[in-house]
């Protein structure tokens, strides 16, 4: 038998999707919803879909795919700086191949420009493959901050812990809404060491990741201190059963751009009635979160901080991450790096 292994193009769409429901998940979003399929993952500079295949050839047949997201398809401008975060990668069981997975991967590697490559979202089994492809293994830190105001919370499971009648932080930096204009115009953001992490970031990349998202709608705040703009927070607000959360899912800035940002962040819980704000990531300080008065979650305690929404499930879920980056490097993982913070439930 011989195989082939290529790039997906644009007539190879409708059979990616097949083998997501085929192979994968019956009912998954994208092997259902072509618009959200083509949003993550249709690159109009390369005219192809980002996703590597391989196909039996004397039928065509899919054996397995491996869809990536390039950092640079919300910038192009930071095609330098790239990081390929891996998603939806299947190889079929009756493939006859064996190490089909890994030729994928390596395909994907000889044949794109990045710097680094990632992956977000991975169960146990993946997390030790990727360590035996070279990877660095981490699972992200969950934090959050409770509503100061509320006393019964429905989304979260709250036990044990002190509450207080009401806000007790200093404001000391703030929060502005981040147009589009602004994203698109204004040039001085005061990024500090932000511009040697990885993966490289900018105001386009928030703009066309999270304003332009055509499916949720994000908050997107720039960090001001005093007049100076410091960094860029991107928020969703997400409701259950008429209460909602905030969840902080990336942040372009410094350390010293996040210090200080936990009356504002505290403001905004209240100021849209949300049970809490949180937050998943990996490669900032603990200390810089508990200093702003958020709490660690320890997923095997009895206060519960749900990840799944869609549907709603009321548990603490562990996510687990690898990256493989230059080792004097500063990586940094949040919710909505990768494919993670996308939607699980549309209309087709």
């Amino acid at each position: 038998m011989t195989t082939s292994i290529g790039f997906c193009g644009r007539n190879d769409a409708g059979d990616v999707m097949q083998f997501i429901r085929d192979h994968w998940k019956e009912d998954h979003i994208l092997g259902s919803h072509r618009g959200l399929f083509d949003w993550q993952y249709w690159d109009p500079e390369t005219g192809r879909y980002n996703f590597v295949l391989c196909r039996r050839d004397h039928d065509q047949a899919l054996l397995g795919i491996l869809g990536f997201i390039p950092t640079h398809l919300y910038d192009p401008s930071l095609i330098d700086k790239t990081v390929v975060w891996l998603a939806l990668w299947k190889v079929r069981p009756d493939s006859g191949i064996a190490g089909l997975g890994m030729f994928l991967h390596q395909y994907l590697i000889d044949n794109t420009i990045h710097m680094s490559s990632a992956v977000s979202g991975l169960n146990k089994m993946s997390h030790r493959v990727m360590s035996g492809l070279g990877y660095r293994p981490e699972v992200l830190q969950h934090y959050y901050l409770l509503n100061p105001t509320l006393k019964a919370f429905h989304i979260a499971k709250v036990e044990g812990q002190p509450r207080t009648s009401g806000s007790t932080r200093a404001l000391t930096k703030s929060l502005e809404q981040a147009s589009a204009d602004i994203l698109m115009t204004q040039k001085d953001w005061a990024i500090g060491d932000r511009l040697a992490a990885i993966p490289a970031k900018s105001p386009t990349y928030f703009l066309r990741r999270f304003v332009e998202h055509p499916y949720y709608d994000y908050m997107v705040y720039a960090v001001l201190d005093r007049n100076e703009r410091v960094g860029l927070l991107a928020i969703r607000e997400i409701e259950h059963e008429n209460c909602r959360v905030l969840r902080l899912v990336d942040y372009w800035g410094s350390s010293d751009g996040f210090s200080g940002l936990g009356g504002a962040l505290e403001n905004l819980v209240v100021d849209r009635g949300a049970e809490y704000i949180d937050c998943l990531c990996w490669g900032l300080p603990e200390q810089l979160f508990i200093q702003e008065g958020l709490s660690r979650l320890d997923p095997d305690s009895a206060t519960i901080i749900p990840g799944y929404f869609e549907p709603f499930e009321q548990r603490n879920v562990p996510t687990r991450v690898a990256f493989k980056a230059p080792s004097s490097s500063q990586f940094l993982f949040f919710k909505a790096d990768g494919d993670q913070d996308r939607p699980n439930l549309l209309l087709a």
